[in-house]
């Protein structure tokens, strides 16, 4: 832990700055609060998924999280097309519906829900490993795969003890009926004990997708950009992946707040993403398998 706060630490007090830190907070605050107020992404932007309109909202709601933020201590001018090309992936990601259309090519209600809940999962390969792998061929922004090079410089024990920490309190939690109606994540519908192949699939589908987040929020958004633009690129990530986490329950968008300040403070300082992604990945499968585990 003290590996882990120590750059924190020093992060924070590197880069605050009352004024900047209040109005970033202030600012998407009011964009929650008006989200939360009319359904915006899940009654509005939903329905619209996979259209020019879902597309055109998704990418209002992303471009006012970051670009407010991230002109309060401008971006240096060659760093804006990059934020730009990292925003047009954010937002393909988020209106994509090629799952769908997999899903309704099966010619059984079974293959259907069985297609949907991984192709969902694993749909970033598409939309996110892709893209960025195309830019990182041609443009060459950086030495290593956006942070994912491993190296002397990673360091692992400190956030496996703190996945350490997570696990008792996981299983605390896990008999509970608010753990148990939303965990595991795969599709109740299904006879899951006879389709343990398709569990396992889905799973590996499910922590492909919490490293592709990882890859975009802290690899691309922060070490990439980082490297042109320092500090500054830090608070508007950190808005932006509240932002983000506007469909889910207001108390999980508003500790994604400080968990997206934490690691991509962790992620600029060290010039890696591993500690994002063993922490990110290990309480999701962790939260899996304890709720298996209590069922």
């Amino acid at each position: 832990m003290r590996y882990i706060w120590s750059h924190v630490w020093a992060f924070a007090v590197q880069d605050f700055a009352l004024r900047r830190y209040s109005l970033a907070l202030c600012w998407i605050s009011l964009l929650a609060a008006f989200n939360y107020a009319i359904g915006y992404e899940e009654d509005i932007l939903a329905p619209l998924e996979g259209t020019w309109r879902g597309y055109a909202g998704y990418a209002a709601m992303y471009a006012l999280a970051y670009v407010p933020v991230a002109l309060l201590q401008p971006l240096p001018r060659r760093a804006w097309p990059w934020a730009a090309l990292g925003l047009a992936v954010l937002v393909i990601d988020a209106g994509f519906q090629g799952y769908r259309t997999l899903a309704e090519a099966q010619p059984t209600a079974e293959g259907y829900v069985v297609v949907w809940v991984i192709a969902q999962q694993a749909q970033s390969l598409l939309t996110i490993l892709l893209p960025l792998a195309l830019a990182y061929t041609a443009l060459r922004p950086m030495p290593g795969f956006y942070g994912l090079a491993a190296g002397p410089g990673v360091r692992l024990g400190p956030y496996l003890g703190l996945l350490g920490l997570m696990v008792p309190l996981v299983c605390l939690a896990a008999p509970t009926e608010g753990f148990q109606a939303t965990y595991p994540i795969f599709d109740r519908s299904l006879d899951w004990p006879q389709h343990r192949g398709w569990i396992a699939l889905f799973e590996l589908a499910y922590a492909w997708d919490f490293l592709a987040t990882e890859l975009l929020f802290r690899g691309f958004f922060v070490v990439a950009l980082g490297r042109l633009a320092g500090p500054a690129v830090v608070l508007p990530v950190v808005t932006l992946y509240g932002a983000l986490h506007f469909g889910k329950p207001v108390a999980e968008a508003a500790s994604s707040l400080l968990g997206g300040y934490v690691l991509s403070a962790l992620a600029l300082r060290t010039g890696n993403i591993w500690g994002g992604v063993v922490v990110h990945m290990g309480i999701a499968l962790l939260m899996e398998a304890a709720a298996l585990a209590f069922r």
